[in-house]
This record gives C-alpha cells, sequence and structure tokens, in this order.
C-alpha cells in the first residue's frame, strides 16, 4: 500500500515539473518576443527621428540656398546633401529634388537598421526612411516691425533711403504725416519703444495701418540714440539678424484715407549711425537697404523686397 502511494506521488510530481518546463518554455518565446518588439523597433523609433532631423535640416539649409542662388538649383541639392552628410547620413542615401520656379525643394533619406532579438522570428532588419519638404520665398508676416514706412517702389541692395522725413510734403501724405507709423496705438512713448524695441505684434501682408501724426522729433532721436548705442559692434558690412542697427519696416501703398497706409510687402534696413536724426526740421531717419533671412510665413505672391523666409511644409 505505501509503494502505491509513494509511486502515485512522484508520478505527479514528474507531471507537474514537465508543465512547469513547458510554461518556462512558453514564457520565454513570449519574452524574446517583447524584447524584440521592445529593442530592435525601439532602435527603429530613434533612427526615424534621426533622420527626420536630419531630412529637415538638409531641406531648411536648401531651400536658403535656392533663395541665394535660384539660378542655379544644383548648389540648393548639393547644400541639402551636404547637411544630411553633416547629421550622419550616408550622403549616398540622400536625394534632393528642387523646384526653383517654385522655390521648393524636397529631401528624402534612408538607412538600415539591424535588428538583435527580432532575428528568432527571422526579421534581420528594417530600411528607415524620412522625408521634408521646404518652400522659400518673400516673408508675408513680420513681428518686432520698426515704426517707418518706405513707400512701393523699386529698391536697390546697398543704396541709402529715407525711413522717416522731415518734411511732410515729400510722403505724399497729408500734411502732418511724416512717414511714420502708429504701431498699437498713438503717443510719443509707445512710438519711441516701438523704435527701440520693435512692435511685438504681427503684422501682415494686406494690413492697414495708421500714421502717426507729427514730427515726433524728439522721441525719434531718442530712439535712434537708443539702437545705436546698444550696438554691439556689427556693421552694414558684417551683421546679423538681432543687430539692433537693422530693423524691419513695411513697404506701403497709399490709401484715400491719406492717414492709413497698406502693406504690400516688408523691407530691411541697416540704420545710418553717422548721421543720426536731428532736432526740428532735420529730424531724418535713413538706412541702407539690404537683403536678410527672416522667420514668418511665406507668400511667394507678392513682391520681393529682400526680407525671405524658409518654412517646412512635409
Amino acid at each position: 500500500m505505501l509503494y502505491k502511494l509513494f509511486k502515485r506521488f512522484y508520478q505527479k510530481k514528474h507531471d507537474e515539473r514537465g508543465s512547469v518546463l513547458i510554461m518556462v518554455s512558453l514564457g520565454l518565446v513570449a519574452l524574446l518576443g517583447c524584447s524584440a518588439l521592445v529593442m530592435d523597433y525601439g532602435v527603429v523609433a530613434l533612427e526615424r527621428r534621426r533622420l527626420v532631423t536630419a531630412a529637415d535640416a538638409a531641406a531648411l539649409a536648401g531651400a536658403q540656398e535656392l533663395i541665394r542662388n535660384a539660378a542655379f538649383p544644383a548648389l540648393a541639392q548639393a547644400c541639402a546633401v551636404a547637411y544630411a552628410e553633416w547629421n550622419g547620413v550616408d550622403p549616398h542615401k540622400v536625394t534632393a529634388s528642387v523646384l526653383p520656379e517654385l522655390g521648393e525643394i524636397v529631401v528624402q533619406v534612408e538607412n538600415g537598421v539591424e535588428f538583435i532579438f527580432a532575428r528568432i522570428f527571422g526579421k534581420t532588419g528594417a530600411n528607415v526612411t524620412a522625408r521634408a519638404r521646404a518652400i522659400a520665398g518673400p516673408v508675408a508676416g513680420i513681428r518686432g516691425l520698426a515704426p517707418f514706412s518706405v513707400i512701393e517702389q523699386p529698391l536697390q541692395f546697398g543704396v541709402k533711403y529715407s525711413l522717416k522725413y522731415s518734411e511732410w510734403k515729400e510722403t505724399g501724405l497729408e500734411p502732418g504725416s511724416y512717414g511714420a507709423l502708429a504701431l498699437g496705438g498713438t503717443g510719443a512713448s509707445r512710438y519711441r519703444e516701438n523704435i527701440k524695441k520693435g512692435y511685438s505684434q504681427l503684422i501682415s501682408i494686406g494690413d492697414e495701418l495708421d500714421t502717426e501724426q507729427g514730427n515726433m522729433s524728439g522721441p525719434t532721436a531718442q530712439g535712434i540714440g537708443d539702437l545705436i548705442g546698444a550696438n554691439c559692434g556689427c556693421t552694414l558690412e558684417n551683421f546679423q539678424p538681432g543687430c539692433p542697427l537693422l530693423v524691419y519696416i513695411p513697404v506701403i501703398r497709399y490709401l484715400a484715407d491719406k492717414k492709413k497706409v497698406k502693406v504690400v510687402s516688408f523691407a530691411a534696413f541697416f540704420i545710418d549711425k553717422n548721421n543720426p536724426p536731428k532736432p526740428g526740421n532735420e529730424n531724418i531717419v535713413t538706412g541702407t537697404f539690404v537683403e536678410i533671412m527672416s522667420t514668418g510665413p511665406v507668400d511667394r505672391s507678392i513682391t520681393p523686397y529682400g526680407i525671405y523666409a524658409v518654412n517646412l511644409v512635409e
């Protein structure tokens, strides 16, 4: 009797050990499967993120080059490939296509990723791709405008222009207007701050703006004096966005109501620090017309006046 009980107990334990072994084996398979998903496909996600960053940078760089050398689209392609390579992408795995008439460049990059754990399921690797499309053109809206203006006309780079006049008759506006703008409201204090810091709100193509009435001799001289005093050494030959003497202003068209003007484009000028505005009838602001890259929306339907932007659209 004891022998039969022992034999039955031993057989039960043996069967349980076999069941546990099967369950452990199945658990290991599931664990390896999860590892394959977490590790290998995690690597794929990281590689895709890296390629997206590289493609975006390449497209933006190529679009900027397209502005500088619109007649030579191959330079934009070469620039895009170079930027992708600087971001760790094999140049042989970069494709850059340019549509110069649209100011558009498309960049596609790819790279292979080898799997480790997923090999047990017959998956040896994956090909990861990323694509970016950028457009370049005249900027359609700007923050930080100075409260000056220039009338719609052909402008030449490197030439000085009056941005604020000493005689209202020179502006083509009604008596009391000298080319200054009331951005965000009228008044000497607001006007002076807009010269010093730029108007904080977005101004877009087609907006109608109020003109600032009066010569504003003192606030103009104070505001330009603040810009000259804040200059840290940038010059007309060597300046970057953010230079205090670099101002963005609207290119305007006069309206029937002479107290208002319409924005048709934007232009950048380097303030003439050697000829600051003087009191009274010599209260003139002049600046040299320059070309610059900025940030903001792009509108290729407007007449370009030297301020360009690039946007990622895909």
